[in-house]
């Protein structure tokens, strides 16, 4: 792309498996900037690859900012732990069809949005994926009030 439109600069690697083509992609054109997609999946190794970010959904952009701050500082194993946490709920989302209404439902309970409403062809979440899904949030919210 950067060949044939003048004012690419930047690249989301979306596709799985994403981290190994952040590394063919940063080695095919070295003027991009790359970021990780797949809701941050695997954000450690596409920064490891060479990626400057990750661009996921929404609503965990805190454990995203402190995953990153702690590979920043060299705190490789905090990172980790971090992130680890947090995988199940990421897991979560990455539900075909679930995950933007488990953003929105994560985002109503911080007091973000209003409604956790959705479109077609999403599906809304039913009783037993709510409290699963409130499960989750409380297991990485508690996480995160360890670290602090």
């Amino acid at each position: 792309m950067t060949r044939e439109i003048e004012h690419v600069k930047y690249a989301k690697v979306e596709a799985p498996p994403t981290a190994p083509k952040v590394t063919d992609v940063l080695k095919l054109d070295g003027k991009l900037t790359v970021f990780g997609g797949l809701n941050g999946q695997f954000f450690i190794e596409e920064v490891d690859r060479g990626a400057l970010g990750v661009m996921p959904g929404s609503d965990m952009t805190a454990m995203y900012v402190s995953v990153w701050d702690a590979l920043r500082s060299g705190e490789r194993t905090r990172a980790w732990e971090i992130f680890t946490r947090a995988l199940p709920l990421i897991r979560f989302e990455l539900q075909p069809g679930m995950g933007v209404s488990a953003m929105k439902h994560n985002l109503v309970a911080e007091g973000i949005l209003r409604s956790a409403f959705v479109r077609h062809p999403t599906a809304s979440l039913k009783a037993e994926s709510l409290k699963e899904l409130a499960f989750l949030r409380d297991f990485v919210r508690e996480g995160a009030a360890a670290r602090a």
